[in-house]
């Protein structure tokens, strides 16, 4: 037997229980905020109200020119003229091209303006011996000469338009060549070829007049330069007593 006791027994050094350093259960956590705790809402309030300073202007109703036409046509194209000085077509500009008729007087015009910008770049009566014609032999552009007023002082122009389909061009061809055919048959253009008639009659009566006038002063120099009168040229008064000694009258 040993001093040491029963040598049997193993040592160890460590214990059978472990020692407890403090609470081993894990701390819980603590939530901020109740579930009963409602969400707060701010009510949205209206803000301060301020007068204008400067009144704002009332509505205005802007003005076309367009309100007693009836549209016959519109369609977006793009216009040219041609420039007379530089010999070559140039372009107008691009937008839509209207065949207007007035309710009241009948006539028809042809109206386009700018895309954006509204400026008109055509605007001219049609009448009924202004002619279409094909543009360069294409089926989506036309040409034609008319008394246009687009830059407000009447010129003639040598016009052009051109569409984006050939369907686009001809119904313009059929809507134009429409309202022409109105116009020969209206009773506003029948009075007005009555009165270009009569006009023209009037014309004729006044050249021959004018003619006879003529004949009559040249018969009145060949008396004067036969019998060899003198007399004071600028003197309508002294003319007339000469022609009146030698029965010749001037008519009025």
């Amino acid at each position: 037997m040993s001093i040491f006791g029963n040598t049997d027994q193993r040592f160890s050094f460590t214990s059978g229980t472990k020692p407890t350093l403090g609470n081993s259960e894990p701390r819980e956590e603590k939530s901020g905020a109740s579930d009963n705790d409602s969400t707060h809402v701010e009510e949205e309030e209206d803000g301060p109200h301020f007068e204008p300073i400067v009144p704002l202007p009332d509505k205005v109703d802007v003005k076309t020119g367009e309100e007693e036409e009836e549209e016959m046509f519109c369609k977006r194209a793009k216009l040219f003229r041609f420039d007379s000085e530089s010999k070559e077509w140039k372009e107008r500009g691009i937008g839509s091209i209207k065949i207007l008729k007035h309710k009241t007087s009948g006539k028809v015009r042809l109206l386009m303006r700018r895309e954006q910008v509204l400026k008109i770049c055509a605007n001219h009566y049609i009448t009924a011996d202004m002619a279409l014609k094909p543009n360069a032999g294409s089926d989506k552009s036309w040409v034609w000469y008319a008394m246009d007023y687009a830059d407000e002082m009447p010129r003639t122009e040598q016009l052009a338009i051109r569409f984006k389909t050939a369907d686009e061009a001809a119904l313009f061809k059929v809507k134009f060549e429409e309202a022409q055919k109105f116009l020969s048959e209206s009773p506003q253009s029948q009075q007005a070829e009555k009165e270009k008639m009569k006009s023209g009659v009037q014309k004729n009566q006044d050249i021959e007049k004018i003619i006879f006038k003529v004949v009559q002063m040249k018969s009145i120099a060949m008396h004067i330069t036969n019998h060899k009168l003198s007399f004071n040229i600028f003197s309508v008064g002294n003319l007339q007593n000469i022609l009146m000694e030698h029965d010749l009258y001037l008519i009025s």
